[in-house]
């Protein structure tokens, strides 16, 4: 993010030369998921119809959210 915002400052003309343009992050491991099929979250949803988060599932699985998206849904 830094690096695409020092680029709009040299295009904007703020600064003459982007610092961290050539700069090279080591990334870090990120695991990697299986999203659930239609058929699973069908039966997570049927599964879990008594328990008291079953809203918070249900509009998760509708739009996608990820995790911390649904905990701040969840305080609300």
């Amino acid at each position: 993010m830094i690096r695409a915002a020092l680029q709009d400052a040299v295009v904007d003309g703020l600064i003459a030369e982007n610092p961290a343009r050539n700069l090279r992050l080591a990334h870090r491991y990120r695991p990697r998921f299986t999203p659930l099929t239609g058929e699973e979250a069908k039966l997570l949803l049927k599964t879990d119809r008594g328990d008291r988060l079953y809203a918070l599932y249900a509009v998760a699985l509708a739009l996608g959210l990820r995790r911390g998206e649904a905990l701040v849904l969840q305080r609300q």
